[in-house]
């Protein structure tokens, strides 16, 4: 065991400079562990200095990276030291209704400077050094035509899949008949009014999930039933097929793509069909599960175009599938045509690459993709434009501009350097005076909802005023937009890092019984096993990996195949991480609460993937 100890830390060459650098990796390793304040800090310390030791080792003859690398890696070390610092002087205590007295930050010293320098020198280091393994790893192609594994929907995959879809409903099927009919919500509430017009129609929550619901609940009063219990049933089992079709659909082509043993794969099975925080979201009667599932169906599409070099354009199942999976991102949520737009806007890149890079082959595919995109995304605004106008269909300005919003009040609210005009812009909209009590830093719901928010107003020179407030406060800009948006980013928030609410957020109608009263239909929740007690082994919520450490290892990856791309010459791609980049993009620009899973639920869905790709990077020798 002794021997150990040396082999790791001594080697021949040992000299006062490497001493001097194992000291500083310690010092690194301790305040990185210190201000990301995960539990069981010790063993993070352990733990992280063990892999920066072996690193340093492993790496200490590899070939040193270029100035341009080291460049990037820098800069990625610098955006991680930012995470962590900022993230460790967020105090929130009321994420949904807290002012200004219960969500600030706590104000930064000389020590964090101080300790963000050691910060960014350890983070610089372990990132570098991982990329220098991979780089080492990695063979060169400059041949651009290089196929890689192409999913086919031949009879035995499409009978596995079939077959694990039903394993993920029946191990779902508990959740439906302790909850039944599904756990219906505000939003829920607000779109079956509009089916059953009570209330006019709008897009605010769009009008295909709207419609979903309308038309699940007329089906089951067709055939007899007397409200509206039976018809939430019928859409959270339309609901649970087409999930669980989905991810037996991405774990079967996980399996076939990496070759995956079959202990990893049925563990995967039992990942998605058992854990309550997945499961629960097959009943959640928001559009955040359809919408999800639909995006991740259109990751493995985007991967089976570039593992075919785009002859899956040939296959009209392809794009079949694909354009389904794309109509149903943009009609489920609103965000979803932005995403198109990011794809869209990444395949023009690639035509550029390919045609500096003289790669005729990809040319015409990656053409008639484009022609693809951009034709689902004109004919949505077709149906959200003309003809939504037409029955009068409108959505609220002040959902896609919630964050600009709040950045606003926060200058109000503090009374921060404002123009005559720009003040009496503010005035227009809420009372100046009000500010200071009704601007909530991380939600913008509390906000737009008072009675005396005055949302016409932001219709008419928004943007111009937002610029003219910018200009003289960007840091209370950027610390409004930090507070609201820090749950999909941060690496150590308190308060995100322990978050387990993510179905009671949205105040289940099933177990918040005075909210029920105030429907003007009638649904019957009842738990159909009747051992209430069954509820503590299926409970409502449990907690998930944040979103903001999902993305982290998204992001890395990006920077590593980009890299690679550029300097190794790898036929890797980064085009299947644009559904990733896309989502994570709106939610930084538009999200109207500081977090919440459910918004992020594709990054962490995609985690399995990320690491996969991860630990194919890592082997030796092996063809990208």
């Amino acid at each position: 065991m002794d021997s150990l100890i040396p082999n790791i830390f001594i080697t021949k060459k040992e000299d006062q400079y490497s001493l001097i650098k194992y000291l500083l990796i310690c010092i690194e390793t301790y305040l990185t562990t210190k201000y990301l304040n995960w539990p069981f800090a010790f063993i993070w310390q352990l733990l992280f200095l063990f892999i920066s030791c072996i690193l340093y080792k492993k790496t200490y003859n590899l070939k040193k990276i270029n100035k341009i690398e080291n460049i990037i890696l820098l800069i990625v070390a610098i955006i991680g030291t930012i995470n962590i610092v900022i993230s460790s002087h967020i105090y929130v205590t009321q994420r949904y209704d807290g002012t200004l007295k219960n969500n600030y930050i706590i104000p930064f010293y000389l020590i964090d400077y101080i300790s963000a320098i050691f910060i960014t020198s350890g983070l610089y280091r372990l990132i570098s050094q991982i990329y220098k393994i991979i780089k080492s790893r990695t063979l060169s192609n400059k041949s651009s035509h290089i196929k890689g594994y192409n999913f086919e929907f031949d009879k035995k995959t499409v009978k596995s899949i079939i077959y694990y879809a039903v394993v993920l409903f029946i191990m779902w099927l508990p959740f439906l008949l302790i909850y039944y009919p599904g756990f219906v919500f505000g939003d829920t509430i607000s779109s079956i009014n509009q089916g059953l017009h009570i209330a006019p129609f709008d897009n605010h929550h769009p009008l295909f999930y709207t419609l979903f619901i309308a038309y699940c609940i007329r089906i089951t009063q067709f055939l007899g039933a007397k409200d509206c219990t039976l018809g939430c049933a019928l859409y959270c089992i339309i609901q649970m097929i087409f999930l669980s079709l989905i991810y037996s659909y991405y774990i079967v082509w996980l399996k076939n793509k990496f070759n995956l043993h079959k202990i990893t794969f049925y563990i995967l099975i039992f990942i998605f069909g058992s854990t309550t925080y997945i499961a629960n979201y097959s009943i959640a009667m928001w559009k955040d599960p359809i919408f999800t599932a639909a995006l991740i169906g259109l990751t493995i599409q985007l991967y089976q175009f570039i593992d075919s070099q785009g002859e899956t354009m040939s296959s009209k199942k392809w794009i079949v599938l694909t354009t389904i999976f794309a109509m149903i991102s943009i009609f489920s949520r609103n965000n979803g045509l932005y995403i198109m737009i990011f794809v869209s806007f990444w395949i023009i890149l690639l035509l550029i690459k390919n045609k500096i890079q003289k790669n005729s082959h990809i040319m015409k595919p990656l053409r008639n993709l484009l022609i693809l995109f951009v034709t689902i995304i004109l004919f949505s605004q077709l149906i959200t434009g003309p003809i939504y106008k037409k029955y009068d269909i409108k959505g609220e300005k002040i959902e896609s501009v919630g964050i600009l919003m709040n950045q606003m009040a926060r200058v109000a609210a503090y009374n921060r350097k404002m123009s005559a005009s720009d003040r009496a812009y503010m005035n227009a909209i809420l009372p100046i005076k009000q500010y200071k009590t009704k601007y909530y830093p991380c939600c913008i719901d509390m906000l737009k909802w008072d009675s005396q928010f005055n949302a016409k107003i932001i219709e008419k020179d928004f943007f111009k005023h937002w610029l003219s407030m910018f200009i003289k406060n960007p840091r209370t800009y950027f610390e409004a937009w930090v507070l609201q948006t820090y749950g999909f980013w941060t690496l150590n928030a308190n308060d995100i890092m322990v978050s387990i609410t993510n179905i009671h957020t949205g105040q289940p109608r099933n177990i918040h019984p005075e909210y029920v009263q105030l429907m003007k239909f009638k649904i019957k929740f009842k738990n159909l096993l009747k051992h209430d007690s069954l509820r503590k082994l299926f409970s409502i919520d449990e907690w998930s990996i944040p979103v903001g450490i999902c993305y982290a290892i998204v992001f890395l990856l990006s920077i590593y195949i980009l890299l690679l791309i550029i300097f190794k010459s790898s036929t890797m791609s980064l085009f299947p991480f644009t559904l990733t980049h896309g989502l994570m993009i709106t939610l930084f620009i538009a999200s109207p609460i500081n977090y919440w899973p459910r918004y992020g639920l594709l990054i962490q869905l995609l985690v399995p993937l990320y690491i996969f790709i991860f630990i194919d990077l890592l082997k030796t020798n092996r063809h990208q």
